[in-house]
């Protein structure tokens, strides 16, 4: 296969995996994190039922684990593959190019810490909020948590766009435009979602969003 041609299938699967299922995963990651503003007790209810979901490591690993390293691999062989010129995206998109690799190399250390923190912790399903809230008490913990939840909402948010870009859906300069507002969008709404539920962990939620 000639280089432009695999550089081409490597960002169609590259975006595709990123959406579909890490994407998918992300989105209900979040959405099960929010009910720390409802408190302890429903949180570890969530977080016992989804211990208790059938074939549970076969979904860890081959709907979560695997796309995961297949995402991150293959992001490192486009970044290898080929160098964008400092133009060649317009000023915004170039600095937007810039920080989807750099989140990416920060959400692989990221992820390793969350996973082994709670994960590989051994930690009971029905004490995790509490165990969530004894290392967020401790300010870098809670800084660096929340650094990695704006990337993971950036990356899903930035990457969104690309493929809909990649995979023909969002096709014309305009389209492209309107739908860098809504993926932005979308980034901005997970952030603050995301960083609302770590607060929530130490009882100090937005109170007007804990409905």
């Amino acid at each position: 296969m000639d280089p432009e041609r695999r550089h081409f299938v490597l960002r169609k699967l590259h975006s595709l995996s990123g959406v579909f299922p890490i994407g998918v995963f992300l989105l209900e990651h979040f959405y099960t994190n929010s009910y720390s503003i409802k408190g302890p007790e429903l949180f570890n209810e969530k977080v016992v039922a989804l211990n208790a979901l059938p074939y549970l490591y076969v979904i860890e690993i081959g709907f979560i684990g695997l796309p995961l390293l297949f995402h991150a691999v293959l992001g490192m062989l486009i970044s290898f593959e080929r160098k964008r010129s400092p133009g060649s995206l317009g000023y915004s998109r170039t600095w937007f190019y810039a920080f989807q690799r750099y989140t990416g190399i920060f959400l692989a250390l990221y992820i390793g810490v969350h996973v082994y923190l709670t994960r590989f912790s051994g930690t009971p399903p029905d004490q995790l909020f509490e165990h969530m809230a004894s290392y967020l008490s401790n300010p870098a913990m809670m800084a660096f948590y929340v650094l990695g939840v704006l990337a993971a909402s950036f990356h899903f948010g930035n990457g969104l766009w690309g493929f809909l870009i990649h995979w023909g859906i969002t096709v014309t300069p305009r389209a492209q435009r309107l739908s860098s507002w809504v993926c932005m969008g979308t980034a901005v709404i997970l952030g603050f979602a995301g960083v609302n539920s770590l607060f929530g962990f130490l009882h100090t939620p937005i109170g007007f969003l804990n409905r």
